[in-house]
Protein backbone atom coordinates (compact mmCIF):
# COMPACT_ATOMS: atom_id res chain seq x y z
CA UNK A 1 0.00 0.00 0.00
CA UNK A 2 3.21 2.19 -0.40
CA UNK A 3 2.28 3.71 -3.92
CA UNK A 4 0.17 6.00 -5.36
CA UNK A 5 -1.47 6.61 -8.51
CA UNK A 6 0.08 7.81 -11.84
CA UNK A 7 -2.73 7.56 -14.75
CA UNK A 8 -6.33 6.01 -15.03
CA UNK A 9 -9.07 5.66 -12.32
CA UNK A 10 -8.75 4.85 -8.75
CA UNK A 11 -7.75 6.45 -5.33
CA UNK A 12 -4.70 8.45 -5.11
CA UNK A 13 -2.23 6.33 -2.85
CA UNK A 14 -2.63 2.88 -1.48
CA UNK A 15 -1.64 0.52 -4.43
CA UNK A 16 0.23 -2.18 -3.58
CA UNK A 17 1.63 -2.85 -7.12
CA UNK A 18 3.66 -0.93 -9.18
CA UNK A 19 3.08 -2.07 -12.29
CA UNK A 20 0.24 -3.59 -14.73
CA UNK A 21 0.14 -7.23 -15.82
CA UNK A 22 0.76 -5.42 -19.27
CA UNK A 23 4.04 -3.94 -17.48
CA UNK A 24 3.03 -0.72 -17.91
CA UNK A 25 3.61 1.38 -15.39
CA UNK A 26 0.68 2.53 -12.85
CA UNK A 27 1.96 3.70 -9.85
CA UNK A 28 5.00 5.17 -8.26
CA UNK A 29 6.06 4.42 -4.84
CA UNK A 30 5.30 6.95 -2.38
CA UNK A 31 7.79 8.35 -0.10
CA UNK A 32 8.38 6.91 2.79
CA UNK A 33 8.24 8.36 6.64
CA UNK A 34 9.38 6.73 9.66
CA UNK A 35 6.30 6.48 12.00
CA UNK A 36 6.61 5.71 15.48
CA UNK A 37 5.65 2.60 17.39
CA UNK A 38 3.35 2.67 20.10
CA UNK A 39 3.65 1.95 23.13
CA UNK A 40 1.90 -1.42 24.57
CA UNK A 41 1.09 -0.41 28.00
CA UNK A 42 0.93 -4.21 28.43
CA UNK A 43 4.01 -5.55 27.33
CA UNK A 44 5.80 -5.08 30.68
CA UNK A 45 5.05 -4.31 33.78
CA UNK A 46 5.98 -0.95 34.89
CA UNK A 47 8.71 -1.25 37.59
CA UNK A 48 7.53 0.40 40.94
CA UNK A 49 10.43 0.46 43.91
CA UNK A 50 10.26 2.26 47.21
CA UNK A 51 13.81 2.55 49.40
CA UNK A 52 14.53 2.31 53.04
CA UNK A 53 13.92 5.12 55.61
CA UNK A 54 15.74 7.25 56.56
CA UNK A 55 17.11 8.13 52.96
CA UNK A 56 16.96 11.35 51.50
CA UNK A 57 15.30 11.34 47.50
CA UNK A 58 19.16 11.35 46.27
CA UNK A 59 20.20 8.56 48.45
CA UNK A 60 17.44 6.46 47.96
CA UNK A 61 18.33 7.01 44.52
CA UNK A 62 21.86 6.30 45.20
CA UNK A 63 20.62 3.05 47.26
CA UNK A 64 18.32 1.30 44.27
CA UNK A 65 20.91 2.68 41.30
CA UNK A 66 22.44 -0.53 40.90
CA UNK A 67 19.47 -2.25 41.23
CA UNK A 68 17.44 -0.61 38.05
CA UNK A 69 20.39 -0.39 36.13
CA UNK A 70 20.76 -4.41 36.44
CA UNK A 71 16.65 -4.20 35.55
CA UNK A 72 16.87 -2.40 32.88
CA UNK A 73 19.39 -4.50 31.11
CA UNK A 74 16.82 -6.88 31.81
CA UNK A 75 13.88 -5.07 29.41
CA UNK A 76 12.81 -3.24 32.58
CA UNK A 77 13.13 0.07 31.50
CA UNK A 78 9.53 1.91 32.78
CA UNK A 79 10.61 2.42 36.10
CA UNK A 80 8.85 4.66 39.14
CA UNK A 81 11.15 5.47 42.41
CA UNK A 82 8.59 6.59 45.00
CA UNK A 83 10.28 8.63 47.89
CA UNK A 84 9.26 8.68 51.43
CA UNK A 85 7.55 11.65 53.51
CA UNK A 86 7.94 14.49 53.47
CA UNK A 87 9.43 13.78 49.76
CA UNK A 88 6.64 15.33 47.08
CA UNK A 89 3.73 14.27 46.92
CA UNK A 90 3.88 12.99 50.32
CA UNK A 91 5.09 16.17 51.81
CA UNK A 92 1.04 17.39 51.90
CA UNK A 93 -0.46 13.79 53.51
CA UNK A 94 -1.36 13.92 57.06
CA UNK A 95 -2.23 10.12 57.26
CA UNK A 96 -0.91 6.72 55.95
CA UNK A 97 -4.33 6.31 53.58
CA UNK A 98 -3.68 9.89 52.13
CA UNK A 99 -0.35 8.81 51.84
CA UNK A 100 -1.41 5.67 49.21
CA UNK A 101 -3.85 7.86 47.96
CA UNK A 102 -1.13 10.00 46.74
CA UNK A 103 1.40 7.08 45.56
CA UNK A 104 -1.71 5.34 43.54
CA UNK A 105 -2.19 8.82 41.62
CA UNK A 106 1.74 8.73 41.01
CA UNK A 107 1.85 5.41 39.86
CA UNK A 108 -1.34 6.09 37.75
CA UNK A 109 0.52 9.26 36.19
CA UNK A 110 3.00 6.56 34.69
CA UNK A 111 0.55 3.15 34.14
CA UNK A 112 -2.17 4.60 32.13
CA UNK A 113 -4.83 2.57 30.73
CA UNK A 114 -4.78 -0.29 33.32
CA UNK A 115 -1.23 -1.12 33.06
CA UNK A 116 0.17 -3.64 35.25
CA UNK A 117 2.44 -2.85 38.27
CA UNK A 118 5.09 -4.78 40.45
CA UNK A 119 6.01 -3.32 43.78
CA UNK A 120 9.32 -3.80 45.36
CA UNK A 121 10.45 -2.24 48.53
CA UNK A 122 13.14 -2.28 50.86
CA UNK A 123 12.75 -2.23 54.58
CA UNK A 124 10.35 0.99 55.77
CA UNK A 125 9.68 1.06 51.78
CA UNK A 126 7.66 -1.96 52.66
CA UNK A 127 5.10 -0.46 54.74
CA UNK A 128 3.69 1.65 51.89
CA UNK A 129 4.17 -1.50 49.02
CA UNK A 130 2.31 -2.91 51.27
CA UNK A 131 -0.73 -0.32 51.21
CA UNK A 132 -0.35 0.25 47.33
CA UNK A 133 -0.61 -3.48 47.36
CA UNK A 134 -4.26 -3.88 48.68
CA UNK A 135 -4.88 -0.34 46.64
CA UNK A 136 -4.10 -1.73 42.96
CA UNK A 137 -5.15 -4.83 43.52
CA UNK A 138 -5.29 -7.20 40.59
CA UNK A 139 -3.21 -4.91 38.62
CA UNK A 140 -0.32 -5.51 40.92
CA UNK A 141 1.30 -8.58 39.38
CA UNK A 142 3.46 -9.31 42.82
CA UNK A 143 5.07 -7.50 45.24
CA UNK A 144 8.84 -8.48 46.34
CA UNK A 145 9.65 -7.48 50.00
CA UNK A 146 13.19 -7.43 50.90
CA UNK A 147 14.61 -7.26 54.11
CA UNK A 148 11.32 -6.39 56.11
CA UNK A 149 8.86 -7.70 58.60
CA UNK A 150 4.99 -7.56 57.52
CA UNK A 151 3.03 -4.85 59.14
CA UNK A 152 1.46 -7.09 61.77
CA UNK A 153 5.15 -7.18 63.62
CA UNK A 154 5.14 -3.51 65.06
CA UNK A 155 8.90 -1.70 63.94
CA UNK A 156 9.03 0.87 66.48
CA UNK A 157 8.64 -0.95 70.16
CA UNK A 158 11.95 -3.01 69.34
CA UNK A 159 13.97 -0.41 67.92
CA UNK A 160 13.21 2.61 69.70
CA UNK A 161 11.23 1.42 72.53
CA UNK A 162 8.03 3.62 71.86
CA UNK A 163 4.70 2.30 70.52
CA UNK A 164 3.51 4.94 68.16
CA UNK A 165 5.09 7.53 65.75
CA UNK A 166 3.67 10.67 68.15
CA UNK A 167 6.18 8.83 70.98
CA UNK A 168 8.62 8.90 68.84
CA UNK A 169 8.82 12.61 68.78
CA UNK A 170 9.92 13.00 72.51
CA UNK A 171 12.88 10.84 71.54
CA UNK A 172 15.83 12.09 72.17
CA UNK A 173 18.53 12.03 69.21
CA UNK A 174 21.23 9.94 71.07
CA UNK A 175 17.71 7.20 71.58
CA UNK A 176 17.34 7.38 68.17
CA UNK A 177 20.79 7.04 66.78
CA UNK A 178 21.50 3.92 69.48
CA UNK A 179 18.11 2.56 68.35
CA UNK A 180 18.54 2.84 64.18
CA UNK A 181 22.31 1.46 64.40
CA UNK A 182 20.65 -1.54 66.79
CA UNK A 183 18.27 -2.13 64.43
CA UNK A 184 19.36 -2.19 61.34
CA UNK A 185 23.03 -1.32 61.28
CA UNK A 186 25.16 1.30 59.69
CA UNK A 187 29.05 1.16 60.01
CA UNK A 188 29.41 4.76 60.08
CA UNK A 189 26.52 5.94 62.50
CA UNK A 190 27.50 3.54 64.52
CA UNK A 191 30.81 4.98 65.60
CA UNK A 192 28.61 7.77 66.90
CA UNK A 193 26.42 6.28 68.87
CA UNK A 194 28.12 6.60 72.12
CA UNK A 195 28.80 10.39 71.63
CA UNK A 196 27.01 13.85 72.41
CA UNK A 197 24.95 14.84 69.63
CA UNK A 198 26.40 17.93 69.44
CA UNK A 199 29.68 16.71 68.53
CA UNK A 200 28.23 14.91 65.50
CA UNK A 201 29.03 15.74 61.98
CA UNK A 202 26.72 17.44 59.73
CA UNK A 203 25.60 14.61 57.78
CA UNK A 204 25.40 12.50 60.97
CA UNK A 205 22.63 15.26 62.11
CA UNK A 206 20.93 15.36 59.07
CA UNK A 207 20.56 11.50 58.58
CA UNK A 208 18.94 11.55 62.13
CA UNK A 209 16.53 14.55 61.39
CA UNK A 210 15.06 12.76 58.14
CA UNK A 211 14.82 9.46 60.34
CA UNK A 212 12.77 11.21 63.24
CA UNK A 213 10.90 13.24 59.94
CA UNK A 214 10.01 9.83 58.38
CA UNK A 215 9.37 7.58 61.85
CA UNK A 216 7.39 10.37 63.57
CA UNK A 217 5.34 11.01 60.88
CA UNK A 218 1.30 9.79 61.07
CA UNK A 219 2.13 8.24 58.14
CA UNK A 220 4.04 5.65 58.30
CA UNK A 221 1.93 4.16 61.43
CA UNK A 222 4.86 1.06 62.41
CA UNK A 223 4.10 1.10 66.44
CA UNK A 224 1.79 -1.43 68.43
CA UNK A 225 -0.47 1.24 69.16
CA UNK A 226 -1.15 2.65 65.88
CA UNK A 227 -0.29 -0.10 63.28
CA UNK A 228 -3.91 -0.80 62.81
CA UNK A 229 -4.33 1.82 60.57
CA UNK A 230 -1.76 0.64 57.78
CA UNK A 231 -3.22 -2.97 58.67
CA UNK A 232 -7.33 -1.35 57.99
CA UNK A 233 -10.36 -3.33 58.52
CA UNK A 234 -9.11 -6.07 56.15
CA UNK A 235 -5.31 -6.79 56.28
CA UNK A 236 -5.37 -9.86 53.61
CA UNK A 237 -3.87 -9.02 50.39
CA UNK A 238 -4.72 -10.93 46.94
CA UNK A 239 -1.55 -10.26 45.60
CA UNK A 240 1.91 -12.88 45.08
CA UNK A 241 4.12 -12.27 47.63
CA UNK A 242 8.09 -12.75 47.04
CA UNK A 243 9.76 -12.05 50.54
CA UNK A 244 13.79 -11.57 50.36
CA UNK A 245 15.28 -11.79 53.92
CA UNK A 246 19.20 -11.18 54.60
CA UNK A 247 21.21 -13.49 57.06
CA UNK A 248 23.08 -11.05 58.78
CA UNK A 249 20.38 -9.04 60.03
CA UNK A 250 20.43 -8.05 63.84
CA UNK A 251 18.71 -9.85 66.17
CA UNK A 252 16.25 -6.28 66.53
CA UNK A 253 16.14 -6.02 63.19
CA UNK A 254 14.27 -7.61 59.77
CA UNK A 255 15.64 -11.35 61.01
CA UNK A 256 14.48 -13.88 58.56
CA UNK A 257 12.03 -15.26 60.78
CA UNK A 258 10.17 -12.25 61.00
CA UNK A 259 10.14 -11.17 57.32
CA UNK A 260 8.66 -14.71 56.80
CA UNK A 261 5.98 -13.45 58.38
CA UNK A 262 4.28 -11.90 55.33
CA UNK A 263 3.05 -15.55 54.28
CA UNK A 264 -0.01 -14.40 57.14
CA UNK A 265 -0.73 -11.97 54.83
CA UNK A 266 -1.68 -12.79 51.06
CA UNK A 267 -3.99 -15.21 49.81
CA UNK A 268 -1.77 -15.37 46.78
CA UNK A 269 1.28 -17.24 46.03
CA UNK A 270 4.25 -17.11 48.45
CA UNK A 271 8.11 -17.45 48.01
CA UNK A 272 10.82 -16.81 50.62
CA UNK A 273 14.45 -17.24 50.21
CA UNK A 274 17.70 -15.53 52.27
CA UNK A 275 20.52 -14.26 51.05
CA UNK A 276 24.21 -13.79 52.47
CA UNK A 277 23.95 -10.28 53.62
CA UNK A 278 23.50 -7.77 56.14
CA UNK A 279 20.32 -5.02 55.88
CA UNK A 280 21.68 -2.80 53.51
CA UNK A 281 24.02 -5.20 51.56
CA UNK A 282 20.59 -6.97 49.70
CA UNK A 283 20.66 -3.86 47.12
CA UNK A 284 24.92 -3.07 47.58
CA UNK A 285 27.58 -4.54 45.01
CA UNK A 286 31.04 -5.16 45.59
CA UNK A 287 33.53 -3.33 43.50
CA UNK A 288 33.74 -5.42 40.12
CA UNK A 289 30.50 -6.73 40.91
CA UNK A 290 27.28 -6.59 38.30
CA UNK A 291 24.81 -8.14 40.11
CA UNK A 292 24.25 -10.25 43.47
CA UNK A 293 22.08 -13.16 44.50
CA UNK A 294 19.08 -10.61 45.37
CA UNK A 295 19.19 -8.98 42.31
CA UNK A 296 19.18 -12.38 40.76
CA UNK A 297 16.61 -13.46 42.69
CA UNK A 298 14.07 -11.03 41.76
CA UNK A 299 14.89 -10.44 38.01
CA UNK A 300 14.41 -14.14 37.39
CA UNK A 301 11.19 -13.97 38.82
CA UNK A 302 10.51 -10.65 37.11
CA UNK A 303 11.01 -12.53 33.82
CA UNK A 304 7.91 -14.71 34.86
CA UNK A 305 5.52 -11.95 35.04
CA UNK A 306 3.32 -10.18 32.33
CA UNK A 307 2.31 -10.83 28.97
CA UNK A 308 4.13 -14.22 27.51
CA UNK A 309 4.98 -14.99 30.60
CA UNK A 310 3.27 -19.04 29.91
CA UNK A 311 5.68 -18.90 27.49
CA UNK A 312 8.85 -18.29 29.14
CA UNK A 313 7.75 -20.35 32.20
CA UNK A 314 7.38 -23.47 29.88
CA UNK A 315 11.25 -22.67 27.71
CA UNK A 316 12.21 -22.60 32.01
CA UNK A 317 10.80 -25.64 32.58
CA UNK A 318 12.10 -26.83 29.73
CA UNK A 319 15.39 -25.66 31.04
CA UNK A 320 15.42 -27.15 34.40
CA UNK A 321 14.17 -30.45 32.43
CA UNK A 322 17.27 -30.05 30.64
CA UNK A 323 19.56 -29.53 33.96
CA UNK A 324 18.13 -32.61 35.90
CA UNK A 325 19.10 -34.41 32.53
CA UNK A 326 22.91 -33.00 32.51
CA UNK A 327 22.74 -33.76 36.15
CA UNK A 328 22.00 -37.55 35.57
CA UNK A 329 24.81 -37.96 33.19
CA UNK A 330 27.22 -36.17 35.65
CA UNK A 331 26.67 -38.92 37.92
CA UNK A 332 26.57 -41.44 35.19
CA UNK A 333 30.43 -40.05 34.37
CA UNK A 334 31.77 -40.57 37.92
CA UNK A 335 30.51 -44.21 38.17
CA UNK A 336 32.43 -44.72 34.98
CA UNK A 337 35.24 -42.58 35.42
CA UNK A 338 35.74 -44.57 39.19
CA UNK A 339 35.08 -47.49 36.99
CA UNK A 340 38.22 -47.39 34.54
CA UNK A 341 40.71 -45.65 36.77
CA UNK A 342 43.18 -48.37 35.85
CA UNK A 343 43.01 -48.36 32.44
CA UNK A 344 45.71 -45.63 31.05
CA UNK A 345 45.81 -46.32 27.37
CA UNK A 346 43.37 -46.40 24.16
CA UNK A 347 45.58 -49.73 22.98
CA UNK A 348 45.48 -52.61 25.34
CA UNK A 349 46.46 -55.87 25.64
CA UNK A 350 43.30 -58.21 27.50
CA UNK A 351 41.65 -62.02 27.17
CA UNK A 352 37.94 -61.86 26.33
CA UNK A 353 35.79 -64.26 27.00
CA UNK A 354 32.83 -64.42 24.69
CA UNK A 355 30.26 -67.25 25.44
CA UNK A 356 32.39 -70.40 26.20
CA UNK A 357 35.12 -69.37 23.82
CA UNK A 358 38.75 -67.81 25.28
CA UNK A 359 39.81 -65.41 22.27
CA UNK A 360 43.68 -63.23 22.80
CA UNK A 361 43.92 -60.30 20.66
CA UNK A 362 47.04 -58.18 21.17
CA UNK A 363 45.36 -54.41 20.28
CA UNK A 364 41.85 -53.62 20.59
CA UNK A 365 40.19 -50.94 18.67
CA UNK A 366 36.76 -51.70 18.41
CA UNK A 367 34.23 -54.32 20.13
CA UNK A 368 30.51 -55.22 19.96
CA UNK A 369 30.29 -56.82 23.33
CA UNK A 370 28.92 -55.50 26.23
CA UNK A 371 32.43 -54.47 27.59
CA UNK A 372 31.86 -50.61 27.94
CA UNK A 373 33.98 -48.36 25.40
CA UNK A 374 35.01 -46.05 28.50
CA UNK A 375 37.64 -48.28 29.19
CA UNK A 376 39.41 -47.94 25.77
CA UNK A 377 40.28 -44.09 27.14
CA UNK A 378 42.19 -43.27 30.13
CA UNK A 379 40.47 -41.91 33.34
CA UNK A 380 42.15 -38.47 32.76
CA UNK A 381 40.31 -37.93 29.33
CA UNK A 382 36.86 -38.41 31.20
CA UNK A 383 36.63 -35.16 32.31
CA UNK A 384 34.74 -35.24 35.43
CA UNK A 385 36.41 -32.36 37.24
CA UNK A 386 39.54 -30.14 36.62
CA UNK A 387 42.36 -32.36 38.49
CA UNK A 388 44.36 -29.76 37.89
CA UNK A 389 43.71 -25.46 38.63
CA UNK A 390 40.03 -26.97 40.15
CA UNK A 391 38.64 -23.67 38.23
CA UNK A 392 34.82 -22.94 37.46
CA UNK A 393 35.23 -22.03 33.98
CA UNK A 394 37.18 -24.90 33.07
CA UNK A 395 35.80 -27.47 35.49
CA UNK A 396 32.22 -26.32 33.54
CA UNK A 397 34.25 -26.90 30.32
CA UNK A 398 35.44 -30.79 31.12
CA UNK A 399 31.94 -31.09 32.89
CA UNK A 400 30.08 -30.18 29.70
CA UNK A 401 32.36 -32.35 27.33
CA UNK A 402 31.44 -35.23 29.99
CA UNK A 403 28.11 -34.52 29.56
CA UNK A 404 28.00 -34.33 25.90
CA UNK A 405 30.38 -37.37 25.58
CA UNK A 406 27.96 -39.49 27.61
CA UNK A 407 25.03 -38.29 25.56
CA UNK A 408 26.59 -39.36 22.18
CA UNK A 409 27.35 -43.01 23.60
CA UNK A 410 23.79 -43.78 25.18
CA UNK A 411 24.79 -44.00 28.79
CA UNK A 412 22.07 -46.18 30.85
CA UNK A 413 21.87 -48.53 27.84
CA UNK A 414 22.14 -52.50 28.24
CA UNK A 415 24.97 -52.26 25.46
CA UNK A 416 27.61 -49.35 25.00
CA UNK A 417 28.05 -47.97 21.37
CA UNK A 418 30.22 -49.60 19.06
CA UNK A 419 32.02 -46.66 18.08
CA UNK A 420 35.44 -45.64 20.35
CA UNK A 421 35.33 -42.27 22.20
CA UNK A 422 35.85 -39.40 20.13
CA UNK A 423 39.44 -38.04 20.59
CA UNK A 424 39.57 -35.11 22.67
CA UNK A 425 38.37 -31.70 21.40
CA UNK A 426 36.83 -33.40 18.67
CA UNK A 427 33.19 -32.33 21.04
CA UNK A 428 33.38 -28.74 21.72
CA UNK A 429 30.74 -26.16 22.51
CA UNK A 430 30.77 -24.99 18.64
CA UNK A 431 29.12 -28.37 18.36
CA UNK A 432 26.59 -30.17 20.36
CA UNK A 433 26.74 -27.68 23.01
CA UNK A 434 26.07 -24.92 21.16
CA UNK A 435 23.10 -27.06 19.62
CA UNK A 436 21.82 -27.56 22.83
CA UNK A 437 21.96 -23.56 23.67
CA UNK A 438 20.22 -22.70 20.63
CA UNK A 439 17.47 -24.87 21.64
CA UNK A 440 17.09 -23.52 24.66
CA UNK A 441 17.21 -20.17 24.42
CA UNK A 442 19.80 -17.29 25.45
CA UNK A 443 19.89 -16.22 28.93
CA UNK A 444 17.08 -13.41 29.41
CA UNK A 445 19.28 -11.62 31.82
CA UNK A 446 22.32 -10.78 29.53
CA UNK A 447 25.08 -10.30 32.94
CA UNK A 448 24.06 -13.59 33.99
CA UNK A 449 24.67 -14.75 30.41
CA UNK A 450 28.31 -15.20 31.23
CA UNK A 451 27.70 -17.93 34.13
CA UNK A 452 25.77 -20.18 31.70
CA UNK A 453 22.29 -19.66 32.57
CA UNK A 454 20.57 -23.32 33.14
Amino acid sequence: LQYRLLSGLGPGSGWVSAKLSSGKELAVPLPREASPLPKDPGVLPLLVLLPSGGLTAEQGEAQFRPFLDAAASAGFEEQLLLHHFPAPPLDQCQSYDEAIDALAKRIEAVAHNGRSVVLLGHSLGCCYAYGLAKRLGSRCLKFYAVASRPPTLPTLDGAFGVSSWAELVSLGDAALLRGLVGAWGNRFLESYKDRDPSSWPKVVSDTIANVRRQYSSPCVPTGSSDVHVMLGDEPMIHVPIFVIAASQESPAGETPERCRQYEQLTTGSFQFEVVEADHFGCFQLQKGQLSNAAFDLILRDLWLLGPGAKKRRGNLKLRRAFASLLLLVSRKTREISAATTTTSSTTITSTITLTTTTITTTTITTTTTTITTAAATSSADLPVRNRTSGSPASLGARWRRSAALLLLRGVGSSTSSSKALPPRGAVSKVGLWSQLRRLLGRSFHPRLEAGGDL
